[in-house]
């Protein structure tokens, strides 16, 4: 009887493994990928009233799957999805435990169109599904059998992608040369990404915006409802142009070098350690460095250092409401360079006159900037013959007519001579 059961065992499993080589042998075949992708874009063309194409499938030991030629179409016949090649690599054993588990991810030549079709859609609204809301009854449920799948993504490498996004006020287009993602930790049900690093470079963005008359809304970081943090991002060979109305800026050769980047609900930490970029060939970072905190609608940072060839300034803490222009500084020391100084006479009261030549420099332990108040606090200014200054100053009233501005100050020094 014992070695009956054996060899019914031994059959049996024997049986199991020619059924998956068949199985293994049969999907390696040509016909039989193409037949299943047939089949399978053929169902989802059908139910989208889309057009969805692939050009070949290819499955490797059944954890690993090739997609080449992909073309899905919305459903006016534009382009939605084309890319040249997608790879996926998949945990095969993580199956047994209800995970999904992608070790890597990898996308080549791939474009993503967004447009606005009207008011309230766009041409993938056709892909979101409809929320009904249904009575919901208890039943008795086996935790172990109910218990979710679960999915998990550690690596994604993009090249030569581009996305753009058009509405009748918008028009983005991001092209972007090679983009690498190496994830630590990802849980879809708790919306929550944690980051090992990113790395991109050769990224070219065109944002254009229709000027309106009508004040904005106010600037307030979004709450995404996913917790998302990277220990590194490096960005590098960048180039970024902005246009709405008559403002045009143009940014080259942008790099940025961040760490410890936590964005969490409507909150944003990260620590700068380089930032270098050429805007409108008038300003040249050379290098931006500080530990910094966006809340809502205020910035705070701590240690900010930012150099030009020609510029610096460093401030101990910053605080800066971006609504209503509202600034606070402590710790505050720089130079202006003269070049620089007549780069931004467009923005200085007409009554003020230039020396050529001549650079600002400036220190202050506490300095408040408001709408209608200025204050420093212990304000050291030497700019040159025109001004020696050093003394607590505070300033109410319009910025822009020193003559009826209210003006304190206590010096111990101050030499004028205004050109």
């Amino acid at each position: 009887m014992k070695r009956r059961i054996i060899k019914w065992t031994v059959a049996i499993f024997t049986i199991l493994l020619l059924l998956v080589g068949l199985a293994y042998l049969l999907l390696q075949l040509p016909v039989v990928q193409n037949y299943i992708k047939d089949k399978v874009f053929e169902t989802i063309s059908e139910k989208y009233a889309a057009d969805w194409r692939l050009d070949k499938i290819k499955l490797n030991l059944f954890d690993e799957i090739t997609l080449e030629g992909i073309a899905f179409m919305d459903q006016k016949g534009d382009t939605l999805i084309t890319a040249d090649k997608l790879h996926i690599d998949i945990g095969l054993f993580s199956l047994l435990g209800k995970e999904i588990k992608l070790d890597a991810v990898e996308l080549s030549n791939a474009r993503l169109k967004i447009y606005e079709i009207s008011e309230d859609e766009m041409n993938f609204s056709f892909l979101i599904p409809e929320t009904t809301t249904k009575p919901v009854i208890d039943t008795p449920t086996n935790e172990k059998e109910s218990a979710p799948w679960l999915f998990s993504l550690n690596n994604i490498k993009l090249d030569s992608s581009t996305i753009s996004y058009v509405t009748s006020t918008q028009n983005i287009l991001v092209y972007e040369d090679k983009l690498n993602i190496s994830i630590d930790y990802f849980d879809l049900e708790k919306q929550e990404v944690v980051l090992n690093k990113i790395t991109a470079s050769g990224i070219k963005t065109q944002v254009e915006i229709a000027p309106s008359d009508e004040a904005g809304e106010p600037f307030s970081l979004p709450n995404l409802g996913w917790n998302i943090s990277t220990q590194a991002l490096e960005v590098t060979q960048t180039e970024v142009k902005y246009k709405s109305g008559e403002t045009i800026i143009d940014v080259k050769d942008l790099g940025v070098s961040l760490k410890d980047l936590a964005y969490k609900n409507d909150s944003l930490d990260v620590v700068v350690n380089q930032i270098e970029a050429n805007i409108n060939d008038q300003i040249v970072l050379k290098n931006v460095e500080a530990s910094l905190s966006l809340y809502k609608d205020v910035l705070f940072t701590q240690s900010l250092k930012v150099r030009t060839p020609n510029d610096q300034l460093d401030v101990g803490k910053l605080t800066f409401n971006i609504n209503e222009l509202e600034l606070e500084t402590n710790n505050l020391k720089g130079k202006i360079a003269s070049q620089t100084l007549v780069e931004l006479k467009p923005f200085l009261p007409e009554n003020i006159n230039l020396i050529p030549n001549q650079n600002l420099n400036f220190s202050s332990d506490y300095v408040v900037y408001r709408q209608s108040l200025v204050k420093g606090n212990k304000l050291e200014i030497d700019y040159g013959p025109a001004l020696q200054l050093n003394a607590t100053v505070e300033v109410r009233g319009s910025l822009n007519d020193f003559e009826t501005a209210q003006i304190k100050a206590t010096a111990q020094n101050l030499q004028v001579d205004l050109p």
